[in-house]
């Protein structure tokens, strides 16, 4: 169990009430001895045991009542002055004054210069009036003039410094009580900056546990949105990967495209020669006019060989067609080349009809022949010309074709550059998001510090306001 602690009050009345308690016990013990040696009778006994207990009994009852009673220390100065001139003038002995001595400087605790003055006045005044009526009766235990002077003087130095040891108490408290009513002061100064500093510490903690909770909200949406964000980097790398099978499976065909125009260009470099030769032939052919009747079967031979031609040039010419349907927008311009080509051959055809249709009838005279010839020439010389036109726009088509293969290499480079991208920038927002989640883990526990932070300076403010109390009502 706590030990209640004294007042200053209590301690002084609990001192002086021991301390009157123990010089009346030994002053009784005196009285009891003159009792015994016959220098005083058993009603002497009894009256200085009343005056010496009864106070002290007093002085004990009303401590039972209130510790903090000032009754004790007017009990104590009645008493003692009652039961000590009652001593002092019934003793045989002059020494009794000692007696007054511990009480006197006993009394000095309670810091009371009034009483005190009073109390050593009314002692030497009793020592006084006991020298002067002893030195004339002989009686309070009169010694001589020696002893007389010696316990006046002694006396008088006993109030002198004990008025003076309660001047300096005096002094000393207040020079203390300045010193700690200055420390309160500071004191409740700094405690009251450290109130503030505590107001701005919790204001701040606040604020950090405000931006914590907008933090944490904030990485929760920004979470959402690079979860979202990977999801489209994911669908956009599925749509590369579509691409980039697309644009392989585009190289692809365009390989296959070069490789027929490969073979077209090289059929009409050879179209090329056979109209040439198909000229050649032709020229050859006016000039033999003449004998055209002789070497009918010769002529023949040369219808056939027409007729052949024609046939061929008819078949590439279909294969024209198609390999510029294959071509799209860049076949166009060769689609149309190619069907002059058929025209040519349609041409040649009916040509190399008529000029059965001559060698059969034989009635057609040989100058209608030669204008036929001469015709037949000059188509062949056009289809010659449509045929150098065939195999340039055969060229522009090939090095076309190769340009788009080479931009389709490039775009299939880009492609596969832009997946590397696209998949560094999903690992980046993966990473990002798992940082995201960790700051926020790391936010939330933040704000739980803070939390408690907030609390702790809180029951820190308390305790200032209480310690900051304390001091003002210390301080006044």
């Amino acid at each position: 169990m706590k030990k209640t602690q004294l007042t200053d009050l209590e301690r002084n009345n609990k001192t002086v009430m021991l301390t009157h308690f123990i010089i009346a016990l030994v002053m009784l013990t005196f009285c009891l001895l003159q009792t015994l040696s016959g220098l005083q009778n058993g009603l002497f006994m009894l009256v200085m045991t009343i005056l010496g207990l009864l106070p002290v009994a007093l002085e004990w009852f009303h401590w039972r009542k209130n510790t903090k009673t000032p009754m004790i220390k007017r009990i104590v100065i009645i008493g003692f002055a009652a039961f000590y001139t009652a001593a002092l003038f019934t003793s045989t002995n002059n020494m009794v004054f000692v007696f007054a001595v511990p009480m006197i400087l006993v009394f000095s605790i309670f810091n009371d210069k009034r009483s005190s003055i009073l109390i050593n006045i009314g002692a030497i005044a009793e020592s006084l009036f006991a020298v002067i009526v002893g030195s004339q009766t002989g009686l309070f235990g009169y010694a001589g003039r020696d002893s007389s002077i010696i316990q006046v003087v002694f006396m008088i130095l006993i109030a002198v410094f004990s008025i003076l040891t309660i001047k300096t108490l005096n002094q000393n408290m207040t020079q203390k009580l300045e010193h700690i009513r200055s420390i309160s002061q500071n004191t409740q100064k700094g405690i009251e900056e450290i109130h503030l500093e505590l107001k701005k510490l919790n204001q701040a903690s606040q604020s950090t546990k405000n931006a914590m909770a907008e933090v944490t909200c904030g990485i929760a949406d920004s979470a959402q949105a690079i979860q979202y964000e990977l999801m489209q980097t994911e669908a956009i790398q599925n749509q590369i990967c579509t691409v980039n099978a697309s644009a392989a499976h585009i190289s692809d065909n365009m390989q296959q495209t070069l490789n027929f125009i490969e073979s077209g260009n090289r059929d009409i470099t050879q179209l090329v020669l056979q109209v040439d030769s198909s000229v050649q032939t032709s020229l050859n052919a006016v000039d033999k006019l003449t004998a055209l009747n002789n070497n009918m079967k010769e002529m023949q031979s040369i219808v056939r060989f027409i007729d052949n031609i024609s046939s061929q040039t008819n078949l590439l010419a279909l294969n024209a067609n198609v390999e510029a349907a294959r071509a799209g927008e860049a076949g166009k311009g060769f689609s149309v080349i190619a069907s002059h080509i058929a025209d040519m051959s349609n041409h040649t055809k009916e040509a190399t009809e008529n000029i059965t249709s001559l060698i059969e009838n034989m009635s057609v005279s040989i100058t209608e022949v030669v204008d036929v010839m001469q015709q037949m020439i000059d188509g062949i010389n056009e289809e010659k010309e449509c045929t150098t036109h065939t195999s340039e726009s055969f060229s522009s088509i090939r090095s076309i074709t190769y340009d788009i293969r080479d931009n389709i290499e490039t775009l299939v480079k880009n492609i596969n550059q832009l997946t590397d991208a696209n998949r560094s920038i999903a690992d980046s927002v993966q990473t990002v998001s798992n940082v995201s989640n960790d700051v926020s883990k790391r936010a939330s526990e933040t704000m739980a510090y803070e939390q408690d932070n907030a609390k702790t300076v809180d029951n820190i403010a308390s305790m200032m306001n209480e310690l900051l109390e304390i001091t003002s009502a210390d301080a006044y």
